[in-house]
C-alpha cells in the first residue's frame, strides 16, 4: 500500500507543498477507502489527473473562463450558439460571463436530457465541483447518495441543496475517488493504459484516438513525474 503523504501528492499532482498539505488528509482517506493506494500505478494515474482537473489542487470549482473560440470548439453549437459564444465568451472586448456560459453549455435541452438541469439557472448552480468536477443535477445527487451509502458514519452534506459543499477538500476528494471506483478505472490503471484512464475521466468514455483527452500532454507529464516519485519502473 502506498502512503499518501504531502510529498507524494506534491510530486504526483504537481501541487505546491501548501496545497498538497491542505488535501493530504482528505486524499489519503479517499484513496485508501477506494483501494487506489493498493498499487503505486493507480496512485500515479489518479493523482496526475487530479493535478490537471484541479489546476494543481488550486481549484475545486469549475473554471469557465473560456474564450469565444474555445466555447464552440469544446462544446459545439448544439450546446452554445455562435451568438451566445460571442456574447458571453472572453475576448478582446470583454471578460467571460461565466454564469451565462454555464447556463448555456449545461442548460437547455441538452442539459435537461443529460444532466437533469431542468430549471433556469441549474447550469450555473450545478457546474463542476470536486477534484474531478462532478457536473449536473443528476450527478450531484447521485454522488451524494453513493457517499452516504458507503460512509454512513460521515455526515455527508446534501450536495443537491448546496452544491458548494462538494468543493470542500474532503468531499472533493471522496467524490473523485468514488467516480474512479464507479467507472472501474483501477482496472485500466493496472493494465498500464494511461490513455484509457484519461479518456474515461475527461471524455467520459474510451476513444480510439490516442491522447485526445483535454490536457493530455500535461496529464502525461505529471504521470511520468509520479512514476519517478513512486519508483515505478
Amino acid at each position: 500500500m502506498t502512503a499518501i503523504t504531502t510529498a507524494v501528492i506534491a510530486a504526483c499532482a504537481g501541487a505546491s507543498v501548501a496545497n498538497a498539505e491542505k488535501f493530504a488528509g482528505p486524499l489519503a482517506q479517499a484513496m485508501e477507502a477506494y483501494r487506489i493506494t493498493d498499487k503505486p500505478i493507480r496512485v500515479a494515474m489518479f493523482l496526475a489527473n487530479v493535478g490537471v482537473e484541479s489546476e494543481r489542487l488550486q481549484r475545486t470549482t469549475e473554471n469557465l473562463n473560456y474564450r469565444t473560440s474555445a466555447l464552440i470548439s469544446l462544446f459545439g453549437r448544439h450546446r452554445i450558439s455562435l451568438a451566445d459564444a460571442e456574447k458571453h465568451g472572453r475576448n478582446d472586448a470583454h471578460v467571460a460571463n461565466q454564469e451565462a456560459i454555464a447556463n448555456c453549455i449545461y442548460g437547455g435541452v441538452w442539459g435537461s436530457q443529460n444532466l437533469g438541469n431542468d430549471r433556469p439557472g441549474d447550469g450555473w448552480k450545478y457546474r463542476g465541483r470536486g477534484l474531478f468536477q462532478t457536473t449536473g443535477h443528476f450527478n450531484i445527487a447521485k454522488v451524494r447518495d453513493r457517499l452516504r451509502w458507503k460512509f454512513p458514519s460521515l455526515n455527508v452534506p446534501d450536495f443537491e441543496a448546496d452544491p458548494s459543499k462538494l468543493a470542500e477538500p474532503l468531499w472533493a476528494a471522496l467524490s473523485a475517488a468514488d467516480y474512479w471506483d464507479m467507472r472501474e478505472i483501477s482496472a485500466s490503471a493496472d493494465a498500464c493504459n494511461f490513455d484509457r484512464v484519461c479518456d474515461i475521466l475527461n471524455i467520459g468514455k474510451p476513444t480510439e484516438k490516442y491522447g485526445d483527452a483535454h490536457g493530455f500532454s500535461d496529464r502525461l507529464a505529471l504521470f511520468n513525474a509520479g512514476k519517478v516519485a513512486l519508483r515505478i519502473a
